[in-house]
Protein backbone atom coordinates (compact mmCIF):
# COMPACT_ATOMS: atom_id res chain seq x y z
CA UNK A 1 0.00 0.00 0.00
CA UNK A 2 2.85 2.31 0.91
CA UNK A 3 4.61 1.48 -2.39
CA UNK A 4 1.45 2.30 -4.38
CA UNK A 5 1.14 5.63 -2.55
CA UNK A 6 4.77 6.50 -3.26
CA UNK A 7 4.36 5.48 -6.91
CA UNK A 8 1.25 7.64 -7.34
CA UNK A 9 2.95 10.57 -5.61
CA UNK A 10 5.94 10.30 -7.92
CA UNK A 11 3.65 10.17 -10.96
CA UNK A 12 1.78 13.27 -9.82
CA UNK A 13 5.05 15.06 -9.15
CA UNK A 14 6.32 14.27 -12.67
CA UNK A 15 3.04 15.47 -14.20
CA UNK A 16 3.23 18.69 -12.19
CA UNK A 17 6.82 19.36 -13.27
CA UNK A 18 5.94 18.63 -16.90
CA UNK A 19 2.92 20.97 -16.83
CA UNK A 20 5.02 23.79 -15.32
CA UNK A 21 7.71 23.27 -17.97
CA UNK A 22 5.11 23.15 -20.78
CA UNK A 23 3.49 26.34 -19.52
CA UNK A 24 6.87 28.10 -19.40
CA UNK A 25 7.75 26.83 -22.87
CA UNK A 26 4.41 28.01 -24.29
CA UNK A 27 4.78 31.49 -22.81
CA UNK A 28 8.34 31.80 -24.12
CA UNK A 29 7.23 30.79 -27.60
CA UNK A 30 4.44 33.37 -27.91
CA UNK A 31 2.97 33.65 -31.39
CA UNK A 32 5.23 36.09 -33.31
CA UNK A 33 2.27 37.44 -35.26
CA UNK A 34 0.58 38.31 -31.97
CA UNK A 35 3.76 40.18 -31.03
CA UNK A 36 3.55 42.01 -34.34
CA UNK A 37 -0.09 42.94 -33.76
CA UNK A 38 0.75 44.19 -30.27
CA UNK A 39 3.54 46.42 -31.57
CA UNK A 40 1.23 47.90 -34.19
CA UNK A 41 -1.62 48.46 -31.74
CA UNK A 42 0.79 50.21 -29.36
CA UNK A 43 1.82 52.58 -32.13
CA UNK A 44 5.34 51.16 -32.35
CA UNK A 45 5.31 51.23 -36.13
CA UNK A 46 9.08 51.17 -36.73
CA UNK A 47 9.44 48.07 -34.57
CA UNK A 48 6.42 46.52 -36.27
CA UNK A 49 7.97 47.21 -39.67
CA UNK A 50 11.27 45.55 -38.70
CA UNK A 51 9.57 42.49 -37.19
CA UNK A 52 7.19 42.06 -40.13
CA UNK A 53 10.00 42.11 -42.68
CA UNK A 54 11.84 39.44 -40.67
CA UNK A 55 8.68 37.33 -40.34
CA UNK A 56 8.08 37.37 -44.09
CA UNK A 57 11.23 35.28 -44.50
CA UNK A 58 9.61 32.42 -42.58
CA UNK A 59 5.97 33.20 -43.47
CA UNK A 60 6.17 34.60 -47.02
CA UNK A 61 2.44 34.32 -47.79
CA UNK A 62 0.89 35.41 -44.51
CA UNK A 63 -1.79 38.06 -45.06
CA UNK A 64 -1.69 39.34 -41.48
CA UNK A 65 2.02 40.08 -41.70
CA UNK A 66 1.50 42.01 -44.93
CA UNK A 67 -1.39 43.89 -43.35
CA UNK A 68 0.61 45.07 -40.33
CA UNK A 69 3.67 45.80 -42.47
CA UNK A 70 1.85 47.91 -45.06
CA UNK A 71 -0.22 49.73 -42.45
CA UNK A 72 2.91 50.46 -40.40
CA UNK A 73 4.69 51.82 -43.46
CA UNK A 74 1.70 54.05 -44.20
CA UNK A 75 1.64 55.34 -40.62
CA UNK A 76 5.37 56.06 -40.85
CA UNK A 77 4.91 58.01 -44.09
CA UNK A 78 7.10 55.60 -46.05
CA UNK A 79 4.73 55.82 -48.98
CA UNK A 80 6.82 54.36 -51.81
CA UNK A 81 7.89 51.43 -49.65
CA UNK A 82 4.24 50.97 -48.71
CA UNK A 83 3.32 50.87 -52.41
CA UNK A 84 5.98 48.23 -53.08
CA UNK A 85 4.85 45.89 -50.30
CA UNK A 86 1.15 46.45 -50.96
CA UNK A 87 1.63 45.54 -54.63
CA UNK A 88 3.60 42.50 -53.48
CA UNK A 89 0.69 41.52 -51.23
CA UNK A 90 -1.79 41.94 -54.10
CA UNK A 91 0.40 39.63 -56.19
CA UNK A 92 -0.29 36.93 -53.60
CA UNK A 93 -3.85 37.98 -52.66
CA UNK A 94 -5.32 39.46 -55.86
CA UNK A 95 -8.44 41.60 -55.50
CA UNK A 96 -8.05 41.83 -51.74
CA UNK A 97 -10.25 44.72 -50.59
CA UNK A 98 -8.04 46.09 -47.81
CA UNK A 99 -4.88 46.11 -49.94
CA UNK A 100 -6.65 47.71 -52.92
CA UNK A 101 -8.02 50.47 -50.68
CA UNK A 102 -4.65 51.08 -49.05
CA UNK A 103 -2.90 51.25 -52.41
CA UNK A 104 -5.49 53.76 -53.60
CA UNK A 105 -4.98 55.91 -50.49
CA UNK A 106 -1.20 55.87 -50.87
CA UNK A 107 -1.40 56.81 -54.55
CA UNK A 108 -3.72 59.67 -53.59
CA UNK A 109 -1.16 60.91 -51.07
CA UNK A 110 1.57 60.65 -53.71
CA UNK A 111 -0.55 62.69 -56.13
CA UNK A 112 -0.80 59.75 -58.53
CA UNK A 113 -4.55 60.09 -58.90
CA UNK A 114 -4.97 57.90 -61.99
CA UNK A 115 -3.41 54.92 -60.23
CA UNK A 116 -5.41 55.72 -57.10
CA UNK A 117 -8.66 55.75 -59.08
CA UNK A 118 -7.91 52.40 -60.76
CA UNK A 119 -7.35 50.61 -57.46
CA UNK A 120 -10.20 52.29 -55.60
CA UNK A 121 -12.69 51.54 -58.37
CA UNK A 122 -11.63 47.88 -58.21
CA UNK A 123 -12.24 47.97 -54.46
CA UNK A 124 -15.64 49.56 -55.01
CA UNK A 125 -16.68 46.67 -57.26
CA UNK A 126 -15.88 44.29 -54.42
CA UNK A 127 -17.83 46.32 -51.86
CA UNK A 128 -20.21 48.91 -53.36
CA UNK A 129 -21.39 50.05 -49.90
CA UNK A 130 -17.97 51.03 -48.53
CA UNK A 131 -18.49 54.63 -47.43
CA UNK A 132 -14.82 55.50 -46.97
CA UNK A 133 -13.91 54.13 -50.36
CA UNK A 134 -16.28 56.67 -51.93
CA UNK A 135 -14.50 59.42 -50.04
CA UNK A 136 -11.06 58.23 -51.20
CA UNK A 137 -12.41 58.09 -54.76
CA UNK A 138 -13.78 61.63 -54.53
CA UNK A 139 -10.25 62.79 -53.71
CA UNK A 140 -8.92 60.96 -56.79
CA UNK A 141 -11.63 62.40 -59.02
CA UNK A 142 -10.96 65.95 -57.82
CA UNK A 143 -7.24 65.43 -58.47
CA UNK A 144 -8.08 64.35 -62.03
CA UNK A 145 -10.58 67.16 -62.59
CA UNK A 146 -13.50 64.69 -62.83
CA UNK A 147 -15.82 66.91 -60.84
CA UNK A 148 -19.14 65.30 -61.73
CA UNK A 149 -17.81 61.93 -60.59
CA UNK A 150 -16.43 63.58 -57.46
CA UNK A 151 -19.89 64.98 -56.69
CA UNK A 152 -21.49 61.55 -56.99
CA UNK A 153 -18.78 59.91 -54.91
CA UNK A 154 -18.79 62.56 -52.17
CA UNK A 155 -22.57 62.39 -51.90
CA UNK A 156 -22.35 58.61 -51.55
CA UNK A 157 -19.72 58.93 -48.80
CA UNK A 158 -21.97 61.32 -46.85
CA UNK A 159 -25.09 59.22 -47.40
CA UNK A 160 -23.33 56.02 -46.31
CA UNK A 161 -22.06 57.58 -43.10
CA UNK A 162 -18.57 59.10 -43.35
CA UNK A 163 -18.92 61.31 -40.28
CA UNK A 164 -16.03 63.65 -41.08
CA UNK A 165 -15.70 66.95 -42.89
CA UNK A 166 -13.73 65.56 -45.85
CA UNK A 167 -16.56 64.57 -48.23
CA UNK A 168 -18.32 67.90 -47.59
CA UNK A 169 -15.13 69.67 -48.63
CA UNK A 170 -14.72 67.74 -51.89
CA UNK A 171 -18.44 67.95 -52.66
CA UNK A 172 -18.47 71.75 -52.25
CA UNK A 173 -15.16 72.13 -54.09
CA UNK A 174 -16.51 70.13 -57.06
CA UNK A 175 -19.86 71.94 -57.13
CA UNK A 176 -18.02 75.24 -57.25
CA UNK A 177 -15.85 73.99 -60.10
CA UNK A 178 -18.91 73.25 -62.27
CA UNK A 179 -20.42 76.64 -61.54
CA UNK A 180 -22.82 75.63 -58.76
CA UNK A 181 -21.53 78.16 -56.22
CA UNK A 182 -24.76 78.54 -54.26
CA UNK A 183 -25.07 74.78 -53.83
CA UNK A 184 -21.42 74.64 -52.80
CA UNK A 185 -22.04 77.26 -50.12
CA UNK A 186 -25.10 75.35 -48.86
CA UNK A 187 -23.05 72.17 -48.54
CA UNK A 188 -20.34 74.05 -46.64
CA UNK A 189 -22.87 75.59 -44.28
CA UNK A 190 -24.25 72.14 -43.48
CA UNK A 191 -20.73 70.82 -42.98
CA UNK A 192 -19.68 73.71 -40.73
CA UNK A 193 -22.68 73.12 -38.48
CA UNK A 194 -21.59 69.51 -38.00
CA UNK A 195 -17.81 69.90 -37.85
CA UNK A 196 -15.43 72.49 -36.46
CA UNK A 197 -13.19 72.56 -39.53
CA UNK A 198 -10.99 75.44 -40.63
CA UNK A 199 -10.78 73.82 -44.09
CA UNK A 200 -14.53 74.15 -44.63
CA UNK A 201 -14.52 77.72 -43.35
CA UNK A 202 -11.62 78.70 -45.60
CA UNK A 203 -13.32 77.21 -48.66
CA UNK A 204 -16.58 78.94 -47.74
CA UNK A 205 -14.83 82.31 -47.50
CA UNK A 206 -13.01 81.75 -50.77
CA UNK A 207 -16.16 80.83 -52.70
CA UNK A 208 -18.30 83.48 -51.04
CA UNK A 209 -15.81 86.24 -51.77
CA UNK A 210 -15.67 85.26 -55.44
CA UNK A 211 -19.43 85.43 -56.00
Amino acid sequence: MKKIFLHNSLTLFIILIFSIFASFLFSSLQDPITNLANLFNLGKYSEAEDLAIKLLVDYPENKQIYYYLTQSLYKLGKLQKCVDYTKEALGIFPNDLQFLKLLGRVYNDLGQFQQAMINLEKALLLNPSDAWNYYYLSKSYVGLGLYYKAIVSSNAAIFLGVDQYYPYYYLAFSLNKIGEKNKALEVLQIGMKKFNSSKLNELFQEINNNK
